[in-house]
């Protein structure tokens, strides 16, 4: 008499250790220590205009390597100037970034 085999279960172990492995390292990168950002501040140096000169110019000079846009939002706003434009012999305080 012949014996009759049985079908064998799928293998779903494959499934389960690669469940495990994801949330391993998802509890890992959630538990890990995050990095401190830098925290910046800014010291107003002044600056008397001269012809010619920018907001834009002014910051970039003082902030090399830094987006002027937020800093130009930042020299209107502390020296409560209404736009952008300036007029030479006029004093006005440029941010520069500096880290605490």
């Amino acid at each position: 008499m012949k014996k009759t085999e049985r079908p064998r279960p799928k293998k779903r172990w494959n499934r389960t250790v690669m469940i495990a492995a994801a949330l391993g390292l998802f509890l890992l990168a959630a538990t890990a220590p995050l990095r401190e950002a830098p925290v910046y501040s800014y010291n107003f140096v002044p600056a008397v205009i001269e012809n010619g000169d920018t907001l834009w110019g002014l910051t970039a000079r003082h902030n090399q390597g830094l987006d002027s846009s937020g800093l130009i939002a930042l020299t209107v706003s502390y020296n409560h100037l209404n736009n952008t434009s300036i007029q030479p012999g006029q004093v006005v305080y440029i941010p520069v970034r500096v880290r605490r």
